[in-house]
């Protein structure tokens, strides 16, 4: 069977952690080789920037970067991600499953940043130029997910921007996902954990029988 890549996104406390352990189970049960990354991270360096970005870098204090600024340190991260994990391991054969990609750049600094999708679009195009074969949109009110991360203790930077601006990056996240619909499923993700597992798993099955068809050369 030929590598994948498969991207599970949407707002942050929409249940995106534990379907990702449902699907690593599904995978690890029907014996298909896979690994699990993030974004941003997966690699060292990419790490090193998630952690600046969430958190602020050393010595910086409360300096704020702009929008674009982050968006280039998000696509740095990228990068460095398809080309060290994402690539080598797809070439191996195996289901690449990541926790948040591209999409997240567009609803974060684009819908809440305010940067124009279509500059978001040609940097990731000439930057990164590599798109998911499957993605899972987390989608619902956001005032319930707000809820779920009430309990997560003090919020960091991008959980404060969705905080403020958790309507527009929804709306980023629906408009990306209407783009392509052989691509994105989305996914009703207020429901409880098994009737979110319920929606994903006739597409997870419907994939599988699709790689198991094609041909491996």
């Amino acid at each position: 069977m030929k590598g994948q890549f498969w991207v599970v996104d949407g707002l942050d406390g929409s249940g995106k952690t534990g379907l990702m352990d449902k699907i690593k189970a599904f995978l690890t049960d029907h014996r298909i080789p896979f690994i699990w990354s993030r974004e941003p991270g997966g690699t060292p360096f990419a790490e090193m920037l998630r952690d600046g970005l969430k958190f602020g870098f050393y010595g910086l204090g409360d300096y704020e970067l702009s929008p674009m600024t982050q968006t280039m340190l998000f696509n740095a991260a990228r990068v460095d991600h398809i080309e060290k994990v994402i690539k080598p391991h797809m070439a191996q054969g195996k289901i690449v499953l990541c926790d948040r990609y591209k999409d997240s750049t567009f609803a974060y600094q684009g819908g809440a940043g305010g940067i124009n999708a279509s500059k978001l679009t040609t940097i990731h195009d000439l930057v990164c130029g590599f798109n998911p074969d499957m993605v899972f949109m987390m989608d619902g009110d956001p005032k319930v997910f707000a809820e779920r991360m009430a309990g997560r203790g003090q919020p960091d930077k991008l959980d404060k921007l969705q905080l403020d601006k958790a309507d527009e990056m929804r709306d980023v996240y629906q408009y990306r996902a209407s783009l392509e619909p052989d691509v994105y499923r989305v996914i009703d993700a207020t429901q409880s954990e098994e009737q979110v597992w319920a929606q994903v798993l006739p597409h997870l099955m419907e994939k599988l029988n699709q790689l198991k068809q094609r041909p491996t050369a």
